[in-house]
């Protein structure tokens, strides 16, 4: 079967980077500077070997020659080559075409002529470019031969002129190149007008050999004397060459020879052979004949007559096409001469000829198969058209004009009545293949175009900067107005600009589309047209599209009915043609705007454009719409009987998108064992897999799309006809469609399907969010769908926008699917690939795969996922499976485009009581393949998963609720409530995450049989408190109902408490400690409220230090006496707190005094930071040990303060004592020093001397006497308003008078020796209370500093006591009277004997003491007689 061709516009918006080359051949001294040649192109496919199929399949080069410059471009759809551009500049020297690029051992080489030169450049094959991980990758950049272009050291070009020191250089009419047999050179022809042709050879050695061809010929030899290169004149021959063509083939003994193909103005077709390849000095004419009848006539020329060369794929001699302007096309076959005894002879015969009247040929190109034609009208420069003859068709032989895509209009209709703005920017860059250099160049011509800075690598920049430089211009002509601007003047300046814009940009464009010429690309068996800027693919035609487009080409088979079947297919789709033909773009804009406003009801449309068409006026402009009707009547009468059934069977192909189908509703066979099948084999990892395949693909597929849904569209308004002229007409005779309801229905769900893949196909590729990327590869991870192998994450530095189809294509998920699907039936493999991609996107309903939507979940398409979601309505009627599959889709879309919250409501709306009815989902989504499971548990699971993975916990917590409902088991019960219980506790929903808990296993056996909590139940109440106290919630721990708890859980929920607090930090601002404090006291466990805040300073002792820990030591300690102020009043300031057990936290005891619970030292656990920890602790230890942290807190200003630590607790009190009576805190100090039971010394020692600087004016560092007194109670003194120093010795006095003990002196002595240090005369009361407690230390004390007459005087009145002659009541007891009847007082007389001594030493410096010492001896004496007297009286008592 044959088929058409239909052109493929491929998006180039980026030219891309150009490495240039300059030549610098100098072109003869500038001779042909300003001269203009025509510009051209070509291209290169490359020999497709089976080792290394994958890297050189699908792989070309094509050429453009822009007067001196060649613009050398490689492309390949299967792999992504870097830096594919050069540009070669010949400075002054134009190029003669063709340029010949041929492939030899490990290298491709191009040749290329100039009129002064001929030149050489070698690059390395793609073949020795890739290693071996390079071959097995997959959508990486691959790199150029032509990138060795960048590296001068790489570069193998060699450049050899013609023309050194010649004048007068002739331009050569055409050229020639090709490498010698066996490598050994390279051969160039150039020839002349005068019909010269010169051959040059390029040796190994890089040595130039030049010879002239007119010698091959005897007569011409003889007049040869000179180098016929600089004989050439400007005089045209009739016999000058105006195509040439190079070959080597093999003929005797298998040696290659060397073939030169000639073409003269005069019609001769000469071959020659070279005789000698080492010199190339001789060559021989084999054949000399004429290509045409008219060139026997004398004189006949015709200068514009072009040869090709085309190769057959398995003969290894070639065909030769001659073009003779309005004659046609010449084919002649070079074959062995196998007539004669002549071996070596080839001939040239001619194969067939083929009639082309047309002149304006710019180029064509031949292959076994197709002659193929570019062809262009003169006088405009636009009109062009490719034409193809198929060589092979025998029954209808002739050419077939090529489907061209039109080119943008200039003039287009906003059927949309959008804003200007949005109507020609959607236009321009979305929907004209706008190159960014057309662009720019529109942009040029306002005035603002360089107020801005250009983005000429990035589309959207680009689309961006357009933006503002319109607007600029438009806010420029506002702003010059000197009338007011409404809102219609910024309408209609929009619309001119933007117009104007568009203009441009269309003008721009048709300059870079002009074609230059077009070669077959044998690989993809595709044609390229290669043009001034860019490229467009011919590709064959579906079998859809030929049977509309190029019907001839259906064969007829032999069965009537099969015959008839066809020729029915054939009309029935001329029918849908006529219909198109018929609709104008308002019609066709009106329905697919109903279509995408209201999919499910859009019958109504159809009845509407059906009245429109019958009831048309008759004097309509519109000559098909007024005759339409009858052509219609006349065709659907033509269609005969087979008219509802070849209606149904359109229909059918349409909706299941089968090949074979189509084969078998056309009741005819496509051949496709094609000369290359076996070299198509099977479809590798790397077809079509670069950006270029990937956007062929996207074209083809819209193209065979928008066919599809033409048909579809233009079947159901013939049904509206039908049904509208059967019903209002009655003339149905020789009419047999017969259109039901489910017929309407069913083409309108496919019409819809084909409708939405067409939006789908054509939406863009989404940028995939950061944030969006690792939750999109564990989703397509959790529901078993392959992630896309390269994220297209944030901008695309590429050439063009991609299309979301390119990213399908360029997939592992499309890629696979895609391969998996081609089926070989189509002509050319880039048309089988573009067909399987549609086939994997469209995913019949029996399909056991949907790689499409594997797709978009993988590649994290979420917008277009949602999307598609809605579509799948369109399949069909909505089964259980498409309604679980639309919820699910859209379920998942809402997690990244809406809100966790809509996902939720929609995912839990999926009916999973019937999920049976969807095996699809249940095996794709849920990974089930044991369909006897109960299949809601593993709903929920997969689906909690699913928000799991989001971090959605109120969404997984929701779902827990619901499965507990219906779940079945103890192990999904288990597995709920363990979910539901961590996102409530996630959540800081208490209430919800304790009722999980109780859900949980209630008991589980011990290893010794007895009960104890199940284990999740047990984690579950660890995990629950823990998290309350890191939440510093324990207020819910306190409101929990206690109905609610068992023993067993309020035990477990005391125990994690207690454990929690322990390892935490008990310095925290609100720690744990304070949390379970605030629980027992809130629950009246006021012991073990206390025992919670002793273990706290015990760690804080431990680990604290600074003044915080201390404070928290002191807060501590407080809670501790708040807790025994709350107990019973009896007992409350006899209790002793148990500080635990570190190993066991339920050993903590409350020990009261009156229970029978004892506590020895031998029973305290072991603690190895501080040794052996004292077990309890009294009411008193706590209240000192809290003042003694009130009273370092006294001492922050003055020194660094730690908290006070077991063992240490006395040492800190004493240091305290001695650092609170340094800063004048002697009421803390004597506070501490009480409890602590530390002597009072320092402290009074401390004061007095305090006292004695107030007595002599000694201030304080403040220099404010009263900072002595100021952190002292002065309110229970007598005269509190006294002064400064009185105060001190009142305080002084009720210090010693208050604090010493009963018999003892020791403040008395530490006071009195200060002050008499100081020489302070001693109060009165001082003196009194002393001698009342001991006199002799007294005297002791004025001796001691040298008061002789104090001591005297108190002495004196010690003996007056004595002796009776004053009161004892002054003096401590030992002072008593002399009498016979007690025993001897003890009264210091030896110290006032030793003081009488001591004062007679100074007498000499004190002369009164003289007098004081003779009173105190005399009264001595009287004491010493009133002894011995009284011992005399005491004997004579006893003796009596």
């Amino acid at each position: 079967m044959g088929y058409g061709f239909r052109e493929i516009i491929i998006d180039q918006p980026f030219s891309g980077k150009w490495t240039e080359v300059d030549m610098n051949i100098g072109g003869g001294h500038g001779t042909f500077q300003g001269a203009k040649f025509s510009d051209y192109a070509g291209g290169f496919s490359y020999r497709n070997s089976s080792s290394q199929k994958h890297i050189v399949r699908n792989r070309f080069i094509y050429w453009r020659v822009l007067n001196d410059m060649l613009e050398l471009t490689e492309s390949s759809m299967d792999h992504n080559l870097e830096d594919n551009q050069v540009r070669i500049l010949f400075r002054d020297s134009p190029i003669v075409s063709p340029v010949c690029i041929v492939e030899a051992d490990a290298n491709v080489v191009i040749l290329v002529v100039t009129v002064t030169s001929v030149n050489r450049f070698v690059f390395t094959h793609p073949n020795k470019l890739f290693t071996e991980d390079q071959k097995s990758m997959k959508n990486t950049k691959q790199p150029s031969i032509f990138q060795q272009a960048l590296i001068k050291p790489l570069m193998n070009f060699s450049s050899f002129s013609l023309f050194e020191h010649a004048i007068n250089i002739p331009v050569p009419t055409t050229a020639a190149s090709h490498i010698m047999p066996y490598h050994t050179g390279y051969i160039f022809a150039l020839s002349y007008e005068s019909g010269g042709v010169t051959i040059c050879k390029i040796t190994k050695d890089d040595t130039l050999c030049l010879y002239d061809l007119r010698q091959a010929n005897i007569f011409a030899r003889l007049l040869s004397y000179t180098p016929s290169i600089l004989r050439y004149g400007s005089t045209s021959s009739p016999d000058a060459v105006v195509g040439i063509s190079f070959f080597t083939a093999k003929l005797q003994h298998n040696k290659k020879n060397l073939f030169l193909v000639t073409l003269s103005m005069n019609g001769h077709l000469r071959l020659y052979i070279c005789n000698n390849l080492h010199t190339i000095d001789s060559w021989t004419i084999l054949v000399d004949i004429l290509v045409d009848k008219r060139f026997a006539m004398a004189g006949h020329t015709d200068s514009t007559m072009v040869l090709r060369k085309c190769h057959e794929n398995k003969n290894e001699y070639p065909k030769f096409v001659v073009f003779v302007p309005s004659e046609g096309f010449k084919i002649f076959q070079c074959l062995r001469d196998e007539t004669g005894h002549a071996l070596t002879k080839l001939v040239l015969n001619e194969t067939n000829s083929i009639n082309f009247k047309e002149k304006s040929v710019m180029d064509f190109c031949v292959t076994s198969e197709f002659l193929f034609t570019l062809v262009n009208n003169p006088d405009e420069e636009t009109d062009w058209e490719v034409k193809s003859y198929d060589l092979n068709e025998q029954l209808h032989p002739g050419f077939n004009l090529a489907l061209l895509e039109p080119p943008p209009q200039h003039d287009v209709y906003n059927s949309t009545s959008t804003e200007p703005k949005e109507f020609y920017s959607n236009l321009i860059f979305n929907k004209s293949s706008f190159s960014v250099s057309t662009i720019y160049s529109a942009l040029s011509m306002l005035r603002n175009s360089d107020s801005f800075s250009k983005a000429e690598c990035d589309w959207e920049l680009t689309k961006f900067y357009a933006l503002r430089v319109i607007e600029s211009e438009i806010r420029s002509i506002t702003a010059e107005s000197d009338e007011p601007v409404g809102d219609d003047d910024v309408y209609e300046l929009n619309l001119k600009y933007w117009g104007e814009f568009y203009t441009s940009c269309v003008e721009y464009h048709i300059g870079t589309v002009k074609p230059l010429g077009i070669f077959y690309e044998t690989n993809s068996k595709v044609v390229c047209i290669v043009k001034k800027s860019r490229i467009s693919f011919l590709r064959p035609t579906d079998f859809l599209e030929t049977a509309l487009y190029f019907p001839h080409f259906i064969p007829v088979p032999d069965s009537e009915e099969a015959a008839s079947h066809t020729t029915t297919l054939l009309k029935y789709l001329e029918i849908m043609d006529n219909i198109e033909s018929t609709l104008d773009e308002p019609h066709k804009y009106k329905i697919e705007k109903r279509i995408r406003g209201n999919k499910q009801n859009s019958m109504e449309i159809w009845d509407e454009l059906a009245n429109l068409i019958i009831e048309a006026d008759p004097h309509s402009e519109v000559l098909e719409r007024r005759h339409f009707v009858g052509m219609l009547t006349n065709k659907l009468r033509g269609l005969g009987v087979h008219g509802t059934v070849i209606m149904k069977n359109v229909i059918q192909i349409l909706s299941t998108w089968d090949s074979e189908n189509e084969v078998q509703v056309a009741h005819t066979s496509m051949d496709t064992t094609s000369s290359d099948d076996t070299e198509r084999g099977s479809v590798s990892q790397f077809f079509m897999g670069s950006r270029l395949g990937a956007n062929v693909t996207y074209r083809i597929l819209m193209q065979l799309l928008s066919h599809r849904y033409m048909i579809g569209r233009n079947t159901l308004i013939l049904q509206a006809i039908v049904s509208k002229f059967a019903s209002e007409r009655g003339d149905q005779e020789g009419v047999h469609i017969l259109t039901s309801f489910n017929d309407q229905r069913t083409a309108q769900l496919t019409l819809l399907r084909c409708f939405s893949l067409l939006d789908l196909c054509d939406r863009p590729g989404e940028f995939v969010h950061d944030n969006w990327s690792e939750n999109g590869l564990k989703v397509a991870n959790l529901i078993n769908c392959r992630a896309l192998d390269q994220l297209v994450i944030g901008k695309i530095p590429e050439f063009w926008p991609i299309k979301l189809v390119e990213l399908f294509c360029n997939s592992v998920t499309g890629g696979l699917a895609i391969r998996s699907r081609v089926n070989h039936l189509k002509p050319s493999m880039v048309l089988d690939y573009a067909d399987a991609a549609g086939r994997a996107l469209w995913c019949n309903e029996d399909s056991p795969e949907h790689p499409f939507e594997d797709f978009l979940i993988g590649a994290c398409q979420y917008n277009t996922l949602a999307f598609y979601a809605t579509t799948l309505q369109q399949y069909r009627q909505m089964d259980t499976e498409r309604s679980v599959l639309r919820i699910f889709y859209s379920g998942v879309s809402d997690f990244f485009l809406r809100s966790p919250q809509a996902a939720l409501s929609r995912l839990i709306s999926i009916p999973h009581q019937n999920l049976r009815d969807a095996p699809y989902f249940c095996t794709k989504i849920l990974g089930i393949q044991d369909q006897s499971q109960y299949l809601p548990n593993i709903f929920f699971e997969k689906i909690v998963n699913l928000f799991q993975i989001f971090g959605y916990t109120y969404g997984v917590q929701r779902l827990a609720e619901e499965a507990l409902g219906i779940c079945r088991d103890d192990r999904w019960v288990r597995i709920m409530s363990v979910l539901g219980f961590k996102s409530a506790l996630t959540l800081r929903d208490y209430e919800s995450a304790f009722q999980f808990i109780l859900c949980m296993q209630k008991q589980s056996i011990g290893p010794s049989g007895q009960l104890l909590l199940g284990k999740e139940r047990e984690s579950s109440i660890r995990t629950f408190v823990t998290k309350v106290l890191e939440n510093r919630d324990i207020d819910v721990l306190v409101g929990l109902k206690t109905e609610a708890f068992s023993d067993t859980i309020r035990d477990e929920i005391e125990k994690v408490l207690h454990a929690q607090a322990k390892l935490s930090d008990p310095l925290a601002e609100d720690s744990v400690y304070q949390m379970v404090y605030f629980y027992h006291l809130c629950r009246r466990n006021f012991e073990k409220a206390a025992m919670i805040m002793l273990e706290r300073v015990t760690q804080v002792g431990i680990k604290g230090k600074g003044r915080g820990a201390l404070e928290i030591q002191r807060d501590a300690y407080l809670d501790i006496l708040s807790c025994i102020s709350l107990t019973n009043e009896d007992t409350a300031k006899k209790i002793q707190i148990g500080s635990g057990d570190n190993s066991n936290v339920d050993d903590w005891l409350i020990v009261l005094q009156n229970t029978k619970i004892s506590v020895t030292p031998e029973s305290m656990p072991v603690e190895d930071h501080f040794g052996i920890m004292e077990r309890v602790k009294s009411y008193e230890k706590i209240r000192r040990e809290c003042e003694l942290c009130i009273s370092l807190l006294l001492l922050q200003d003055e020194q660094e303060v730690d908290p006070v630590k077991y063992f240490h607790e006395r040492e800190r009190a004493e240091a305290c004592v001695s650092n609170l009576v340094s800063i004048h805190h002697y009421d803390q100090a004597i506070k501490v020093a009480q409890m602590w039971e530390i002597s009072y010394l320092p402290v009074i020692s401390t004061f007095t001397k305090t006292c004695v600087n107030l007595v002599y004016n000694i201030k304080p560092a403040s220099g404010d006497p009263a900072d002595y007194v100021r952190h002292l109670e002065l309110s229970e003194l007598p005269n509190s308003n006294a002064s400064v120093p009185d105060l001190a010795f009142l305080l002084l006095k009720k210090y010693i008078s208050t604090l010493e003990k009963p018999k003892e002196s020791k403040l008395h002595q530490e006071a009195t020796t200060v002050l008499l240090q100081h020489s302070i005369n001693l109060p009165r009361w001082l003196l009194e209370s002393y001698k009342k407690r001991d006199v002799n230390q007294l005297i002791l004390c004025f001796m001691r500093y040298g008061d002789w007459e104090e001591a005297a005087d108190l002495s004196l009145e010690v003996l007056d006591v004595a002796l009776g002659r004053r009161d004892s009541k002054e003096f401590d007891p030992s002072v008593q009277v002399v009498t016979p009847f007690l025993h001897l007082p003890i009264i210091p007389y030896n110290t006032i004997e030793d003081l009488a001594n001591q004062m007679n030493q100074y007498t000499k410096s004190q002369p009164k003491l003289v007098d004081v010492i003779q009173t105190l001896r005399e009264r001595c004496d009287d004491f010493v007689l009133r002894v011995l007297e009284t011992r005399q009286e005491r004997r004579l008592m006893f003796t009596a």
